[in-house]
């Protein structure tokens, strides 16, 4: 009797066991199942709900209350690409109803700088012409940076010769950086760096740093592209601090100087980075700020 008695409680404590397991087992099914729809429904653009085959309570609660926050997360979303698109039709809209009288000043000032023959007034005249060239640009660099907003900007990749397009942008910029008394100096690898890009995304990239740099640059700039494909930009800029770098990359932000700026340059560029798939980080170093772009 005493080992039917323990065979019988070894079974029972096997099935129980057995229960155990395989309820466990369906658990770790079970939340594998739900962790796998969570990141399917937030990587794509649906309003499908999390399910699940567990008849567990606590599943099913955990199911449903991921299911309430989702459908929380959908609203706000939609709200937010709502007032983004607003905003962005609106500064278009700005942009475009700007440009046009600006445009008819300016060219009422350049009538009239051949006209004036008053050193005195010309000065002035030339004052306001560099105000209203300033104006112009703002709003050129609003525009675009509406049009960069676009999600659905399809790059196109083709095969760029890094190197190449790197100085070339330098070139572009050698009269600004004259004008400036900026000495521009470049440490770019000898090995020839491809790279399957959009071109023109990248070269308005390198447009935007290096014309940033021009503007806060106090008598230097260094560009480096090493082998492994990071490009540098470099520059002393004392005036700067970790504070002002850390959000420099950041929509809107700008540093306090005399220099005109919307601010958007930079983060044109971090927006363009991001959708080629780059990593782009601004950091200061005694006095030195650089801006990294690994292609």
């Amino acid at each position: 009797m005493i080992i039917l008695a323990l065979i019988i409680t070894v079974i029972i404590l096997s099935a129980a066991l057995l229960a155990a397991i395989l309820k466990i087992i369906t658990l770790r099914v079970s939340i594998s199942h739900i962790a796998d729809m969570i990141e399917k429904i937030v990587n794509t653009d649906t309003n499908a709900q999390i399910s699940t085959f567990s008849c567990d309570p606590i599943i099913k609660k955990t199911a449903s209350l991921l299911n309430r926050e989702l459908a929380c997360l959908r609203k706000l979303e939609i709200k937010y690409r709502e007032g983004d698109g607003k905003l962005k039709d609106a500064i278009t809209n700005i942009s475009h109803d700007l440009r046009t009288p600006l445009t008819v000043i300016n060219g009422y000032i350049e009538q009239l700088s051949k006209e004036i023959k008053n050193e005195k007034a010309l000065r002035q005249l030339q004052t306001v012409k560099n105000r209203v060239h300033e104006l112009i640009a703002l709003t050129d660099e609003l525009f675009r940076y509406t049009v960069t907003l676009d999600t659905e900007f399809t790059p196109i990749s083709e095969k760029t010769l890094i190197n190449e397009m790197l100085e070339k942008s330098m070139l572009d910029f050698y009269t600004a950086f004259t004008e400036r008394g900026i000495k521009p100096q470049s440490n770019i690898c000898d090995k020839r760096i491809y790279r399957y890009t959009d071109r023109n995304a990248l070269s308005r990239i390198f447009s935007n740093i290096i014309s940033n740099a021009i503007k806060y640059a106090e008598n230097d700039f260094l560009v480096s592209l090493t082998e492994d494909g990071v490009i540098t930009f470099s520059n002393t800029a004392s005036e700067l601090n970790y504070i002002d770098v850390e959000h420099l990359l950041d929509r809107y932000y700008t540093v306090k100087s005399e220099s005109k700026s919307t601010g958007l340059g930079l983060s044109i560029a971090r927006l363009l980075a991001e959708r080629l798939g780059y990593e782009i980080s601004a950091f200061y170093e005694e006095g030195i700020l650089k801006i990294s772009v690994k292609i």
